[in-house]
């Protein structure tokens, strides 16, 4: 039954891998607050900015700053948010999507290979 189980987990990751459309998450929540996502070649990261404001109120607005690594220098979004916001940001053909719950920012990023995405 063991071996069973680990062949089937082991398809359902291939399977997985040569999916079509990838998907990562990750999550940050305070005080610890950086998080990155890779895409396909495209770093991003994210970080909270840790204001006046959201050292005295964990649960105060959150400036949420994305960075993405490009050839030509750095490509900067700044997200504000509240408890249960949602914001997505698009990104050389993938979709970076961030949703914050009480004091955690959550990231995940959908890529399309670039041949499907042309």
């Amino acid at each position: 039954m063991y071996r069973l189980a680990v062949a089937f987990a082991a398809l359902m990751l291939t399977i997985a891998a040569v999916s079509s459309v990838r998907a990562e998450e990750t999550r940050v929540s305070y005080p610890f607050m950086a998080g990155s996502l890779h895409a396909g070649g495209i770093d991003m990261v994210y970080y909270i900015d840790p204001s006046d404001a959201v050292i005295a109120d964990p649960y105060a607005r959150y400036d949420v700053y994305v960075t993405f690594a490009a050839e030509a220098g750095p490509v900067r979004h700044v997200l504000h948010m509240e408890d249960r916001d949602a914001r997505e940001v698009m990104h050389r053909g993938s979709t970076y999507r961030f949703w914050r719950a009480a004091t955690r920012v959550y990231a995940a990023v959908d890529t399309i290979p670039l041949a499907q995405a042309e």
